[in-house]
């Protein structure tokens, strides 16, 4: 927050598109504090019958929902998001959940599970190292997941639709 008493979004927005260039590590760490400094933001405008909080609070949660998709194989726990912003947590999770429909750590399983079988149909990575590649590094865990949100193990998953692929 540079003190004027604005928002901070725009500065987020370009860090985001440098993300993936040659000062990517610079610009995540920029966007990672600047999604605590927006947050913080947030928390911070005064309470009240503001009409504008509850836009600003999913102008918020759009952000870090838009940061969670690119940077789904880091872990980031609810608690960590809030103290980031220096928020409660149980208020950031059901703000969450409230606007997303699930919890943070379910939002991020299934954003790992999405990716992963994107790299399971388009690679031939071992399933291991797309565990690896998605934030999961236990392939335990990743199976747990995986067969969570689809129902299958990942090698089934492959198997299926690789044979519904073939002539």
């Amino acid at each position: 927050i540079d003190g004027t008493g604005k928002t901070p979004a725009p500065e987020l927005a370009e860090l985001a598109r440098m993300r993936n260039g040659p000062k990517a590590a610079l610009a995540t760490e920029g966007l990672e504090t600047g999604v605590r400094d927006l947050l913080l933001w947030l928390h911070l405008q005064p309470a009240g019958d503001n009409p504008a909080k509850g836009v600003r609070a999913q102008q918020v949660l759009a952000a870090l929902v838009r940061e969670l998709e690119t940077r789904y194989a880091h872990d980031a726990s609810p608690k960590q998001l809030a103290a980031a912003a220096g928020m409660n947590a149980n208020y950031l999770a059901q703000v969450f959940r409230r606007t997303y429909g699930c919890t943070i750590d379910q939002f991020l399983r299934r954003r790992r599970v999405e990716v992963a079988r994107h790299l399971l149909l388009s690679t031939g990575l071992r399933v291991k190292e797309i565990a690896g590649m998605v934030g999961i590094a236990d392939p335990q865990k990743f199976n747990k997941d995986f067969r969570s949100v689809e129902g299958c193990s990942p090698t089934e998953f492959r198997c299926r639709n690789m044979r519904r692929a073939d002539p």
